[in-house]
């Protein structure tokens, strides 16, 4: 049943006491009574193209998977066997022959239903299938965001989005986009506080003035679209369109237009013309919460090329250029994102950052190979520290692969 939704209000209020920030038992009834019944963003359609593909997530409490079923439908399920309770999948892969749990090979349809058990004839003769199914969850499609909700029978996905498909949508495609490493940022502190300071814009000028550099809060509006929020800048800081990523094709920031899309209670999109995020913030307990982070881009072999990337870009975490034109670089106040066990780890990274680190010191090896003391009188200070740094590494042909912990060699 769809809640009614209350107006934006005209003075911001502070609705919840103090200890709904730091109480054990309000965290207990949150997780009982909101996060058991709610629309959580648990993953994109490309995570699970073909039919039996699938994708482990963690909602709230409870442990589900997405899998794309044989007919191309996406169903979401808990993911946990009617046997013992075992989880059935880990991870992502591929199940198009079925869904087995491996403590007893009981074997489920990709529609969820129970096919078959080893010994049934023998051990269970009376047992009924029909009823012994994988227990459903909720699933909506919005955009190429699956979102999933552990009650099947809560609010539907259409009522829950109040409409915001049809007035406040963002242009960008994850298919056509390539995925940068995922991140998860651990914080000591309650996921409706981090919520609500990622609301506020008043900061973004100040706190993230070497990095975001905004919009100002004379530049910046926000809206409601039922319970979710809707961050939108106006577009009149030019000093926010420099950047030397390529842009996303049709994708306009110019004008006003939406930057930030939080969905109650804890999802959430960060959009812009060279870049796509999708969030969610998760609980942990009373005062920890995770904030777990996707980003899309541009594909690497249409990136510009390094000579053409020649100043840090005004909207990366790695700087800007001031009015002077001096580089001012990482913003002092970013939390380092801790990368332990993120939720999609891509190992490919390091061959590909150790590749790149090769290739851009080829010229200073070369020049080091020369005879000691040549060209060195006409290097600035700052070349010859370089080269003194290419000369301490290894040749070209060991920078591409570090090993990975346990292999041979490492």
């Amino acid at each position: 049943m769809a809640r009614p939704v209350q107006p934006k209000p005209e003075i911001a209020r502070q609705l919840v006491p103090p200890a709904a920030y730091r109480s054990p038992e309000w965290y207990q009834r949150e997780q009982a009574e909101m996060f058991a019944h709610v629309w959580t963003c648990a993953c994109v359609t490309t995570d699970a193209p073909q039919p039996g593909d699938y994708r482990v997530v963690q909602i709230g409490r409870f442990p589900m998977f997405v899998i794309r079923g044989a007919d191309g439908t996406l169903h979401a399920y808990h993911n946990i066997c009617r046997h013992r309770g075992t989880l059935i999948l880990k991870g992502s892969g591929n199940q198009h022959h079925g869904i087995v749990c491996r403590y007893h090979a009981w074997t489920h349809e990709l529609d969820g239903g129970l096919r078959g058990l080893p010994k049934r004839k023998e051990l269970f003769p009376d047992l009924d299938t029909r009823g012994l199914g994988l227990h459903r969850g909720g699933l909506g499609v919005l955009g190429d965001l699956i979102f999933v909700n552990p009650d099947p029978h809560a609010e539907t996905f259409e009522s829950w989005l109040a409409g915001m498909e049809t007035t406040r949508m963002w242009p960008h495609r994850v298919a056509d986009l390539a995925e940068k490493r995922p991140v998860r940022y651990e914080i000591a502190v309650n996921w409706k506080l981090f919520c609500e300071n990622a609301m506020d814009g008043y900061h973004l000028s100040y706190l993230h003035d070497q990095t975001l550099k905004g919009p100002d809060s004379m530049d910046q509006d926000w809206d409601a679209v039922g319970r979710h929020w809707v961050f939108i800048s106006h577009g009149k800081s030019p000093s926010r369109q420099q950047t030397d990523y390529q842009r996303i094709p049709g994708v306009d920031t110019r004008g006003r237009h939406p930057v930030v899309w939080q969905f109650f209670p804890n999802s959430g999109v960060l959009a812009s013309s060279i870049f796509f995020s999708a969030y969610v913030i998760e609980p942990v307990g009373p005062e920890r919460c995770a904030l777990e982070l996707r980003t899309w881009m541009m594909p690497r072999a249409e990136l510009l090329s390094a000579e053409q990337r020649s100043r840090p870009s005004g909207t990366s975490s790695h700087g800007h250029v001031r009015k002077d034109g001096q580089a001012r670089h990482r913003d002092r106040h970013a939390v380092v994102p801790r990368h332990g066990q993120p939720r999609f780890p891509d190992r490919g990274h390091v061959h590909r950052r150790a590749s790149a680190a090769g290739a851009q010191l080829a010229p200073l090896r070369r020049r080091a190979a020369r005879p000691p003391g040549r060209d060195a009188a006409d290097l600035l200070p700052g070349q010859r520290a370089r080269l003194r740094a290419a000369r301490r590494q290894p040749p070209r042909g060991r920078v591409g692969r570090v090993p990975i912990s346990g292999e041979a060699g490492s």
